[in-house]
């Protein structure tokens, strides 16, 4: 027994061995590393130059935007960035899925309600709510987001004209635009402040929100799980492509090598503070 007690006037101290102290320090180093790669979007790369930037603006649209008098015949395409909707409905249709999506006028005032046709036939298939303020479809039509200024996002199957999942509240935030990813699982949406959100399409979920402020355009890349935002106007324009290091959800960081590491080194030192624990009491009780 007075083998195992501290003598009179000494303070017990722990003793570590080199691997104990080694895994601690592994344990450590890759807690942080998990902490600072946590977030499931992160930027990847830059753009400056008006080449680079250009390029971006350069894909073909899947839809087009016709401009059309108040009793909604057929008119000529307008460009996307400069669309007017004080004189009349505005057309926009697919270019292959037979959907079209028809906006009413601004002066149709708050109860302007946006519909849901039949590209072959035009029919109308579904009154998408009140207040609808713009749309996009899917890259494959499919699917359908309506944007509201107060109301903010609905996700529509425009297949079957019915609603899908929740709608979505950008933080109280007005939504701004809104596109989908290329396999139509994501949302992307950025409101009038600057902010970007990503979304479940299917059930109005938020998934992540990018780590960024000021943003004036947001778009899912046509290739690989990839986001492109803008910030800044004139000779400050740059853009920002944003890479996909896991998936959205919480159990995502299974997909990140920090917390395999972090697992391992944790069991590791656990293991061997109840070996040591154990061999302690062991002469303990032999001695009793």
């Amino acid at each position: 027994m007075a083998t195992d007690q501290v003598p009179p006037g000494r303070r017990w101290r722990p003793r570590f061995s080199l691997l104990t102290l080694l895994l601690a320090v592994v344990f450590i180093s890759a807690s942080g590393g998990l902490w600072w790669r946590w977030e499931p979007w992160a930027p990847a790369q830059i753009l400056t130059t008006r080449k680079e930037i250009g390029a971006l603006h350069s894909t073909s649209l899947n839809y087009t935007l016709f401009a059309q008098k108040p009793e909604r015949p057929s008119g000529k395409a307008l460009s996307l960035h400069s669309p007017s909707m004080e004189t009349g409905w505005l057309e926009l249709e697919h270019n292959k899925f037979p959907r079209k999506v028809l906006l009413p006028p601004d002066h149709a005032g708050p109860d302007r309600q946006l519909e849901i046709c039949d590209t072959a036939t035009d029919e109308l298939l579904a009154v998408a709510g009140s207040a609808g303020d713009w749309a996009a479809f899917s890259y494959s039509g499919r699917k359908l987001v309506v944007l509201g200024a107060q109301s903010g996002a609905q996700v529509w199957d425009s297949q079957a004209a019915i609603t899908l999942g929740q709608p979505i509240d950008h933080d109280g935030e007005n939504i701004m635009e809104a596109s989908f990813s290329i396999d139509e699982v994501r949302l992307l949406t950025r409101s009038d402040v600057g902010t970007v959100c990503i979304w479940e399409a299917g059930t109005g979920r938020r998934m992540a929100r990018l780590n960024a402020k000021g943003i004036n355009y947001a778009t899912f890349a046509r290739k690989g799980e990839m986001i492109y935002t803008k910030e800044g106007h004139g000779s400050e324009e740059r853009v920002t492509v944003w890479h996909r290091r896991r998936p959205e959800w919480w159990w995502g960081i299974a997909w990140l090598p920090e917390f395999w590491v972090v697992l391992a080194s944790a069991a590791l030192l656990l293991f061997l503070t109840v070996r040591r624990l154990l061999r302690r009491k062991a002469p303990r009780q032999n001695a009793a």
